[in-house]
């Protein structure tokens, strides 16, 4: 009889043990076609499929943080944050999970969080990641030289997708280094490897053309973005302020409108639309958008150039409601009125002194 029942336990095991691995086999193939959707950049389909399969309990926690990735893709910061955070409680140590977490932290501009959850990351050695976050982090930080460095140790290990963007944020370091000649090599390397992608030429066009003064030219390399991107708002709001410095108003409203509308949580386009007010001696119309500014947080996310505007131009009962106090803060260079993307996010990734894309 314990023979019986010991080999009854033997084979119940061997069972058991086949169906785990069965089951393990089966969520890995679906992870790897959900794998397969997000690099296609289909979040929304991703997210679905994640729904479905997550309405099991055995779902693992690779597929909420999937889900996570997705919601990150279509700038769902919230979202995002919760299903990482959800995965890191039954994973503490998952380094994925932290760097999807700290995405959606940039998405919503709290850098030092962000920087707090990779940073240990990217101590520890290379992590493609990672590192790319933080290289984003430190161009943020007006510190392209160590963006630099980190984008230089994940070069040779990303993949063929990645390499491309790495191209372009290497470009992006060495122009804000001064290194223009440098910078148009590796910007023009990228185009040519991705010709449509609308980043790429959202980036020339402030990089090597608008940074520089060369405002038509950089008008016709946002033109290339907007037309591979109907709903890039950044290009939109870059373009609107090239248009500006060519004294071409009425194109410029018509842009930075367009940016507002596909964005309007962005106080960059408020920003710049209040500057073109401002120099037309339309002070009340000026002031009124660089509220709106302050209003979705600008000074936060990118310095405190619009809260000396309101100082310098604004009456107090125009800026009535705002919290701050008129001449509290120190005076600083002010800030091009272009931006580049933020992060992959795609587009998305940058800095008080430079565009998001």
């Amino acid at each position: 009889m314990q023979r019986a029942f010991t080999l009854l336990l033997v084979l119940f095991m061997l069972y058991s043990t086949a169906f785990a691995k069965e089951k393990r086999d089966r969520y890995a193939k679906k992870e790897q076609r959900i794998q397969r959707l997000l690099d296609k950049g289909r979040p929304v389909k991703v997210i679905r499929r994640c729904d479905f399969i997550l309405r099991k309990p055995t779902a693992p926690p690779a597929i909420l943080l999937q889900r996570a990735q997705a919601h990150n893709d279509l700038a769902h910061w919230d979202q995002a944050a919760t299903d990482a955070r959800q995965v890191l409680r039954s994973e503490p140590g998952n380094a994925k999970a932290r760097v999807v977490w700290a995405t959606s932290l940039m998405g919503r501009w709290e850098v030092d969080s962000a920087a707090m959850l990779v940073g240990p990351i990217v101590k520890r050695g290379p992590s493609v990641d990672a590192d790319l976050l933080m290289a984003r982090i430190h161009r943020h930080r007006q510190r392209p030289s160590e963006a630099l460095v980190l984008l230089d140790r994940v070069q040779a290990l990303t993949s063929d997708d990645l390499r491309t963007r790495v191209l372009r944020e290497r470009g992006e370091a060495l122009a804000l280094l001064g290194d223009t000649a440098r910078a148009r090599v590796l910007l023009d390397s990228a185009l040519a490897r991705a010709p449509k992608d609308p980043i790429i030429h959202n980036s020339i066009g402030w990089y090597l053309y608008a940074l520089h003064g060369q405002h038509q030219k950089a008008i016709e390399a946002y033109t290339r973005a907007v037309k591979y991107n109907l709903n890039y708002s950044f290009a939109f709001n870059n373009r609107g302020w090239s248009y500006h410095q060519l004294g071409q108003d009425d194109k410029a409203f018509k842009d930075i409108r367009n940016a507002m509308n596909r964005a309007p949580s962005n106080p960059y386009t408020y920003r710049n639309m209040g500057l073109v007010h401002l120099d037309r001696s339309e002070v009340d119309k000026a002031c009124a958008q660089f509220k709106k500014a302050l209003e979705r947080g600008y000074t936060v996310r990118f310095g405190n150039d619009v809260q000396e505007l309101v100082d310098q131009h604004c009456k107090a009962a125009q800026i009535e409601g705002l919290n701050v106090e008129p001449s509290s803060l120190p005076e600083q260079e002010a800030l091009p009125p272009l931006q580049i993307d933020p992060v992959p996010i795609p587009p998305v990734e940058p800095s008080p002194l430079v565009p998001e894309h």
